[in-house]
């Protein structure tokens, strides 16, 4: 799949990303750490991705919504 990369960190952490570019701006997606997630269901991931950037939607903007609606999800503490 182009644009599927296994990057390794300095750590010896090795992750499994998704780059494209869309519109002149260049895309990275981080799908799994790797060896955690097998290849094939990374190319399934790249692939799901690719089809929602050809949609216009941004995944990496999506993770960051749903990130700042589960913090500002009102807790049972808040409530009393």
């Amino acid at each position: 799949m182009p644009g599927l990369v296994l990057e390794v960190l300095t750590g010896g952490e090795k992750r499994l990303r998704y780059r494209r570019k869309v519109k002149g701006k260049d895309i990275e997606i981080t799908l799994a750490d790797f060896p955690s997630v097998t290849i094939d269901k990374a190319r399934e991931k790249a692939k799901r991705h690719a089809l929602e950037l050809v949609d216009d939607i941004d995944p990496n903007q999506v993770k960051r919504e749903q990130r700042e609606a589960a913090n500002q999800a009102t807790t049972i503490e808040q409530l009393y």
